[in-house]
């Protein structure tokens, strides 16, 4: 196993002044430090803040002129064209400004791009398609912030171009476009800019409706959607993106909207147990497998058929290409491993893999599980037309893009950010782009070893229900809101239990040599690694005997854990459930 270093948060306040202001324990208020909060006030707004502390949508640069120029279209019964992306975020972008300016009397069509035939974003072939509909006005969702050729192209067609997006600004500037709605514009005050792009759009509907006279809180019939893109885009989930979350999820607890209804049947959810998990890792990944797999098209049309049917049978469709997509997110892990662990790959500090069989729409995912096993930067490519193209995710210290660039020479496209890019080049180049990379690779060793870092040092025992109750107020987690995790230490691990239907989980039992006392825990993640690691430490009868034997107090495996504590509920019974995230073996 790949041993991470431990380290425990350290920061300073008043926990116990704090505690008493905010009505929680100072654990939590420990909690809530490590998360970057200083204030009372900051920390306040986390816990209780509401919708009310959502910032106005006038605040973005051409929010007014955009508004202006979409209801003079509508009053002058122009066809406006809607143009999102593939993904989660571009599909909620389209429904919330589908049924938003549908709703307002805008005679609308949208268009969402093909992952493999039209790539990201829209282009001179969209832009075209969107005259010859009748077109008057293109409005971008979830991209058009760098599409200059493609924006040029339409006014030079004499149509108006309104562009929203929430990605970085390109060097180049600009897209000379009517509008441009994007809060990482420089001139831009917006307080909140890391938004995902259904987000801005659903602010440029909350614009309109108030311009129309509409009701305040008509925009709030979108929440579901925005809160949905928020999530499955990996966005920040602090200040405004933790409100829409947080209360997107009380909405969809009881949503009408059939699409997200079906899609909960198709996955075996009920809508009213909804959390932050679901949405970026079941709900989500199943919109999203629309554009890896097929179109997005299908995705899109879930989120805005009105007609129960036509969902049930959109959400199954995507359901099972969600599960076709894992399927062969599997395979292709571990023909990436296996091309790793069998190759001079191995001994490299960015791991470049190239693999013949794998699906274009999955190199992300895989370079993302292959970064996390090995903690190196990875670069996962697959064939494509005129060569070979791909994703990369990177680690801390790496600046992926930067460095993709030093080797700009050997590709034939490129873009991104530190932390992740996508390329193309022709196959004939990877691998002398491989070793540029790794020559020009500056990272130490103690950069390839990953920080785990550690909430608060506890022992299991002192883990009370009233605490994980109160715990709740921190959801939901996710990027940048990571589920609290503790750690105990002097433990000796007594027995284990294989469980599950292929017994792919384990049931630990540890002794707590500090307090005598006993508790069992659960391991979910990497079961197999934890035996192969246990074994090559202490032996195989020592696993054996630990697999088949009662609770053995003579056990020599001592260990130290990270654990997540959580409530389990069984026959609507509750108890306190110990999930270990991560562990050391400390061999005698």
């Amino acid at each position: 196993m790949r041993e991470k270093e431990w380290r425990i948060y350290a920061k300073k306040a008043d926990f116990d002044g704090l505690s008493k202001k905010l009505g929680v324990s100072p654990y939590t208020v420990r909690i809530l430090r490590n998360r970057g909060l200083t204030t009372e006030e900051e920390m306040r707004d986390y816990l209780y803040g509401d919708l009310g502390s959502l910032h106005s949508p006038f605040l973005m640069k051409d929010v007014k002129k955009a508004c202006e120029i979409i209801s003079g279209k509508i009053r002058e019964h122009k066809r406006l064209m809607i143009v999102g992306d593939y993904d989660i975020d571009g599909v909620c972008s389209i429904a919330i400004l589908m049924k938003g300016l549908t709703r307002l009397g805008a005679d609308v069509l949208w268009r969402v791009p093909h992952r493999v035939k039209d790539g990201y974003g829209i282009n001179d072939s969209i832009v075209t398609e969107a005259k010859e509909a009748g077109a008057d006005t293109i409005i971008t969702c979830d991209n058009g912030i760098s599409a200059h050729s493609a924006v040029s192209y339409a006014k030079q067609l004499g149509m108006c171009v309104i562009v929203t997006d929430h990605h970085s600004i390109s060097p180049d500037g600009l897209p000379e476009a009517d509008a441009v709605i994007n809060p990482h514009r420089a001139d831009d005050d917006y307080p909140w800019p890391g938004i995902c792009g259904a987000v801005v759009a659903w602010k440029l509907i909350q614009a309109l409706f108030k311009g129309a006279g509409y009701d305040d809180e008509a925009y709030l019939d979108y929440l579901e959607y925005a809160a949905m893109a928020t999530v499955g885009d990996v966005m920040e989930l602090k200040g405004e993106n933790r409100h829409i979350v947080k209360n997107g999820l009380y909405k969809l607890h009881m949503t009408q909207i059939p699409g997200i209804r079906a899609l909960c049947d198709a996955c075996e959810i009920e809508a009213k147990d909804i959390s932050g998990y679901h949405l970026g890792f079941v709900l989500g990944p199943s919109l999203n497998a629309g554009g890896r797999l097929e179109t997005a098209n299908l995705s899109a049309q879930l989120l805005l058929t009105e007609d129960a049917a036509e969902a049930k049978k959109l959400a199954e469709h995507l359901r099972q290409l969600n599960d076709d997509r894992k399927a062969m997110t599997t395979t292709a892990i571990e023909a990436a491993i296996l091309q790793i662990e069998t190759t001079p790959i191995i001994n490299d500090r960015v791991l470049v893999v190239y693999l013949e069989e794998c699906h274009e729409s999955i190199a992300g995912i895989v370079a993302g599980r292959v970064r996390e096993r090995y903690y190196r930067p990875a670069i996962v490519l697959t064939p494509a037309e005129g060569g070979a193209k791909g994703s990369g995710r990177s680690i801390d210290g790496y600046d992926m893009i930067g460095e993709i660039t030093a080797a700009g020479r050997f590709l034939s496209k490129f873009g991104g950010h530190p932390m992740a890019a996508g390329l193309s080049l022709p196959t004939e180049n990877i691998d002398a782009f491989r070793k540029a990379l790794n020559d020009n690779c500056k990272l130490t060793k103690e950069q390839l070893v990953e920080k785990y870092w550690i909430d608060l040092p506890m022992p299991v025992q002192s883990v009370s229900m009233d605490w994980l109750e109160e715990m709740t107020l921190l959801e939901p987690f996710g990027n940048g809101n990571e589920k609290p995790v503790l750690a105990c230490r002097d433990l000796t691990l007594q027995s284990m239990k294989k469980i599950g239907k292929a017994g792919q989980y384990l049931k630990l039992t540890f002794f707590d040599r500090k307090d005598m006392t006993r508790f069992e825990a659960m391991l979910f993640a990497d079961c197999e690694g934890f035996l192969m690691e246990m074994m090559r430490k202490y032996g195989t009868a020592v696993v054996n005997g630990l697999l088949t034997a009662g609770a053995n107090s003579k056990s020599p495996v001592d260990m130290s854990i990270v654990y997540e504590p959580g409530i389990n509920v069984f026959r609507d019974v509750k108890s306190i459930q110990i999930i270990v995230r991560d562990y050391h073996f400390h061999v005698k």
